[in-house]
């Protein structure tokens, strides 16, 4: 799940985007969902707003729209246009203060539910629907792993059979703004 990573309080906190559509606003930067109003009543006034697409619980691309556009730049940048398609690690900066977007996701066992069968990059045995797997965390990665009992794919090396990502379940986030 996407997040977008702002400081509070002298640390970074993930404000995950789970769902479809977020307002983000300054001072101090803050995210708030922006659910679908039936009552037809106007959000508080904000800098931006943060939509995904493509179908839910299929991820998608996230979208930033900007209402505020001489006092948004991203990656030092302004965005001439109002609107720009977020990538792994852009910074978002609303006058002084700045936050990051993150594809990344935790990895987490899940049950595999597609309809083909990919193979497993440790293995190379195809993922049967209704197996446990693990999906890369990795911003750009996605591969899926096997993590079963007995066939433990994703766990058995320090890293993704793929790319760098590491392979410990609940070991967090590889990437942070302190990085930078």
């Amino acid at each position: 799940m996407a997040q977008v990573l702002y400081e509070q309080d002298g640390s970074w906190v993930a404000g995950r985007l789970s769902g479809r559509r977020y307002e983000l606003h300054r001072g101090p930067i803050e995210l708030r969902s922006a659910a679908t109003r039936d009552t037809g009543a106007a959000s508080a006034p904000h800098d931006a707003t943060l939509v995904r697409g493509g179908a839910p619980g299929a991820g998608g691309a996230w979208i930033l729209l900007l209402h505020t556009h001489g006092a948004v730049r991203i990656n030092g940048e302004p965005v001439p246009t109002g609107i720009w398609a977020l990538r792994h690690r852009d910074e978002i900066r609303l006058d002084d203060e700045r936050c990051f977007f993150s594809a990344e996701r935790e990895a987490v066992v899940e049950t595999y539910r597609g309809t083909d069968e990919p193979r497993c990059p440790r293995c190379a045995v195809a993922i049967q629907q209704g197996e446990e797997c693990v999906r890369c965390p990795a911003a750009g990665c996605g591969v899926l792993h096997h993590q079963r009992a007995g066939r433990e794919c994703w766990t058995h090396t320090p890293k993704c059979g793929l790319c760098d990502q590491r392979t410990e379940l609940g070991a967090g986030w590889s990437w942070s703004p302190e990085d930078l």
